[in-house]
């Protein structure tokens, strides 16, 4: 389920239409101006975000909360880590 009216405020990312991997640098600026437990949802249309998404949140540390797909849009909610 894409993000709705319903769900607390978070910084969004609107990536479709790029391919990777500027869902990610996207997402690593954001990241970088946010203050520990803030989170960012990203919305991209690259599937090849499914994968690199996941490893850079594994790799960096953050939580990555949700994926979820709806008509070729793919979001994820990640949240920052603490220090």
């Amino acid at each position: 389920m894409l993000v709705n009216s319903k769900m607390p405020s978070h910084q969004i990312i609107d990536a479709t239409g790029l391919a990777c991997p500027l869902p990610l640098l996207k997402l690593k600026q954001a990241l970088h101006s946010m203050a520990a437990g803030e989170q960012v949802v990203l919305i991209a249309s690259d599937v090849n975000s499914l994968t690199d998404i996941k490893r850079f949140c594994e790799i960096a540390g953050h939580s990555l909360e949700i994926i979820s797909q709806e008509n070729q849009l793919f979001e994820f909610l990640i949240q920052k880590k603490n220090s």
